[in-house]
């Protein structure tokens, strides 16, 4: 049989080795991000295998306008996929993953604009565009030279049944054990649809995490006088850039205030588990453990609401309607909250003007923008405190510096919006709690700004060390010295924002049966010495 006669085998041409070739080139950036050799050969296998059954299509297709139409699709999506996954891992150190499509998907559109202007140079842009256009020209042209040579057809065919094979003891193995692993994730192509996969799969999770928050049994001795509770969730606040904690510039002149009139206690040694929002933010919502049975565990809001508190939300990140999360779902949301917001706010200043405070006794949860980039976009221009010039020219150049300048601009404006809040509470009998959902990095350590990629840090506690504060109102403290004491002891426990439910139920003092003593920091019971595990795997504490 010769080798241009039979269908499997006319599917090696000009067309296979163009989709082969973008296929390496979009798969090629796993290879960097973990460069070992087998990871290459498989990348090679797996992207014939790819490139052979698309072609396959393309030569099954009979009418020629349609077979344009595919391929033409084809190289739209390898292209963009090819520019997303460089780009990502240039200024990220991630290839394309569940967690940058979970980014992808929760951000709203003022964050897409701040990332834009962050990271992406207008000027730029055309000179990209030709770049990928000249590349697309050099590849088309090769794959029409090579495509004359018939032994090499026979080689690429061989390593398309080596990576079909790989693909079916894979597909296999997730069948079987529905493990994630199971699929290839050094193709970009098969990277990008688990992802989808697992995004559509957590639908069915809100719902079954839906059921168990409309079913929690808690038990409170007394609704009335228990305090209102405040739970602040910061973004993207670097504790090495706060005064609070010895950071030489002042951005915390007012909370620091409050730090010596004896009504806020700062943690010294909290961390997040994750270095991007939203694993965190299930992980603070929710009383599972590491966001392990996350829909099969109740989250705080619903316990607070079963014990009778009127449950608030004030959100300047998450929408309802606006991403795939447990905190965009109408339904879930009703079900946690009496009240959110509809709308963000150009600044956190704005929201916090905006809310209400119940008559009832209440739980309110407030999630602020706070020093997420464009660090210049997240303050008013009268909080421009700290200009490039006021840092050291020999460490950083005049572009970090201006960066620099803006975060700290950000992290004074924050302590300004936090101050405002506990303005708002301070003459109720409340008890306020404040975190920050990740750290971040600001040219502290390396060349690098934002977060994301803590693993690949020279320090990772940069972006998972984090400020924890808790504000007690003179109500409180005079209604409840012994929880006001414990909170003083608690101040150098190694904490993890993971347990935060626990210690919000605690301080509440609602029973259940999913609060857990020994994972709230002011509990007697607490356990100091549980190791505190972080980017699911890393013992933050035993590195």
């Amino acid at each position: 049989m010769k080798f241009q006669n039979n269908i499997f085998t006319k599917t090696i041409n000009k067309y296979f080795y163009y989709l082969f070739t973008l296929n390496i080139t979009s798969n090629y950036c796993a290879f960097i991000h973990n460069h070992q050799m087998y990871n290459l050969i498989l990348i090679g296998v797996l992207s014939a295998s790819i490139a052979y059954f698309e072609n396959l299509i393309c030569t099954i297709i009979q009418q020629k306008t349609i077979q344009k139409i595919y391929i033409g699709s084809l190289l739209i999506i390898y292209n963009i996929l090819c520019i997303a996954e460089y780009f990502s891992y240039i200024n990220f150190h991630r290839i394309l993953n569940q967690d940058v499509i979970d980014i992808i998907a929760e951000t709203n559109t003022k964050e897409i604009s701040n990332f834009f202007s962050s990271y992406i140079d207008k000027h730029w842009i055309l000179f990209f565009f030709f770049i990928f256009l000249s590349l697309n020209l050099i590849f088309y042209k090769f794959s029409s030279v090579i495509a004359k040579s018939k032994y090499i057809g026979y080689i690429c065919l061989c390593l398309s049944f080596i990576g079909t094979i790989v693909y079916g003891y894979t597909a296999y193995n997730f069948i079987l054990y529905r493990n994630g692993m199971g699929i290839p994730q050094l193709t970009t192509i098969t990277r990008v649809t688990y992802s989808y996969y697992i995004t559509h799969n957590r639908s069915q999770d809100i719902k079954n995490l839906n059921q168990v928050c409309k079913k929690v049994n808690v038990f409170i001795q007394d609704i009335t006088n228990s305090p209102q509770i405040v739970v602040v969730i910061g973004e993207s606040y670097s504790l090495f850039h706060s005064s609070l904690y010895e950071y030489e510039i002042e951005t915390n002149p007012l909370l620091n205030q409050h730090k010596k009139d004896g009504n806020l206690f700062i943690y010294n040694n909290a961390v997040t588990i994750d270095d991007h929002t939203h694993n965190v933010m299930r992980s603070i919502y929710s009383l599972a453990s590491q966001t392990n049975q996350f829909s099969q565990v109740p989250l705080f809001p619903a316990c607070f609401k079963s014990a009778g508190y009127r449950t608030i939300l004030y959100d300047n990140q998450y929408f309802i309607g606006n991403g795939t999360t447990f905190l965009t779902d109408k339904e879930l949301s009703h079900t946690l909250f009496h009240y959110r917001n509809t709308h963000g706010f150009s600044y956190d200043g704005d929201m916090i003007e905006d809310i209400y405070i119940s008559d009832s006794t209440s739980l309110y949860v407030i999630h602020l923008t706070g020093q997420h980039y464009t660090y210049a976009n997240q303050y008013p221009k009268e909080f421009q405190y700290f200009k490039a010039e006021d840092y050291n020219s020999d460490i950083h150049n005049i572009e970090q510096r201006n960066i620099i300048a803006h975060y700290d601009n950000a992290t004074r404006y924050n302590d300004f919006v936090i101050n405002k809040i506990i303005k708002k509470f301070k003459d109720l009998n409340c008890c306020l709690v404040y975190f920050s959902d990740h750290g971040e990095e600001v040219y502290d350590c390396r060349d690098y700004m934002g977060h994301g990629n803590a693993v690949h840090s020279p320090n990772m506690d940069y972006q998972i060390r984090i400020p924890f504060m808790i504000y007690t109102s003179p109500s409180f403290q005079e209604n409840y010295p012994q929880t006001v004491e414990r909170i003083k002891q608690s101040q150098n426990y190694p904490i993890s924002s993971d347990d935060v439910p626990h210690l919000l139920l605690d301080i509440a003092n609602i029973k259940t049966e999913h609060f857990d003593p020994t994972r709230s920091c002011i509990n007697e019971k607490y356990d100091t010495l549980r190791h505190r595990i972080v980017l699911n795997s890393i013992d933050f504490d035993n590195r």
